[in-house]
């Protein structure tokens, strides 16, 4: 038996949506009040796409689909410490109502924080692909031609249940009308394009590309910090990284923020709606989710990070000393 997803009650917006008209109009509301309508989507979304640690679970499970029968080629061939999960992906972070250009989360430094959530797994792809001996260079590929490759398939089967994936395709496109409704997407991207944000220019790339651009300026996942209090955060290379990300978060705000502002509060009801028609669904999406956990148990992951193998916690320390 498992909890109904939580009940969601719209935020305690104040002031501003006591004073709706009479005809029903939408009030324009304050960024704290907008803040309790991003919450309360937060809420709603974590209840079927997984909290954080499942998501991780998921990843784990990827990385064992992909990875596991190479492990045990490896350990037979005299590697054991090869560790199918060294370059296991993990949990990223998630902006609920971003898939509208409208009301995507203010400020949010988006890039930033998909690197330092992926610090982990970048910098140990970058140890395993440096050079090595010639003769476990050998068995890594004898063991890579010998061992069957995982379908993508069967690995996002393993990843996310299908139950998740459903209902947060629905979910974007619930929030993707919305915005549509809100304004005309391409007023947006007209005052992006004369914003002279330094990604865009240097790239010579339309806003439409605006992630594309700021990927492009990736700093190395050594120059990545795990979090903004790292003693890597203070390095010129992501400090100047985080400044020109800022610069294109604050350019976005100024070219949407009366539209958000403005619309934002047609989502609660919406949201609402949401759980309450999907009750069935999302009690089986946790379900699943309780299922895919106990699976990532089955293999050692207790909410860890780093590589689960034996020899694990040993290679992420000398990844770690290598930074």
């Amino acid at each position: 038996l498992h909890a109904d997803p939580p009940v969601l009650k719209s935020p305690p917006l104040h002031g501003t949506l006591l004073a709706a008209t009479a005809q029903d109009e939408t009030p324009v509301l304050s960024l704290a009040e907008a803040q309790d309508v991003q919450s309360l989507a937060a809420s709603a979304y974590e209840s079927f796409a997984g909290t954080q640690y499942q998501q991780n679970a998921g990843f784990i499970m990827r990385a064992w689909v992909f990875n596991h029968a190479m492990d045990e080629c490896m350990s037979k061939q005299g590697y054991p410490e090869w560790d199918w999960s060294a370059s296991r992906q993990y949990a990223r972070p998630t902006d609920p109502l971003a898939s509208s250009i409208w009301f995507a989360t203010p400020h949010r430094a988006q890039r930033s924080e998909l690197l330092m959530s992926q610090q982990r797994r970048l910098l140990a792809e970058e140890t395993m692909n440096q050079e090595s001996a010639p003769e476990r260079q050998k068995t890594i590929l004898e063991c890579s031609l010998s061992t069957p490759d995982a379908s993508e398939a069967a690995a996002e089967a393993a990843t996310r249940p299908t139950s998740a994936s459903k209902l947060v395709e629905e979910w974007n496109e619930m929030v993707s009308d919305a915005g549509a409704d809100a304004g005309d997407a391409s007023t947006y991207y007209d005052c992006m394009d004369s914003s002279d944000v330094t990604v865009l220019d240097d790239s010579n790339l339309p806003s439409t590309e605006l992630a594309r651009a700021l990927s492009m300026i990736d700093p190395p996942a050594r120059d990545t910090p795990r979090t903004p209090t790292d003693s890597s955060a203070r390095s010129e290379v992501w400090l100047r990284f985080v400044a020109l990300e800022k610069e294109a978060t604050d350019a976005d705000w100024q070219c949407r923020k009366d539209v958000y502002l403005a619309n934002i509060g047609n989502l609660p009801s919406l949201i609402n709606d949401f759980v309450a028609e999907h009750r069935d669904e999302i009690d089986q999406a946790k379900s699943d989710w309780e299922y895919l956990e106990a699976e990532a148990a089955g293999v050692g992951y207790t909410g860890q990070p780093g590589p689960l193998g034996a020899a694990g916690e040993g290679k992420q320390s000398a990844i770690d000393e290598g930074k």
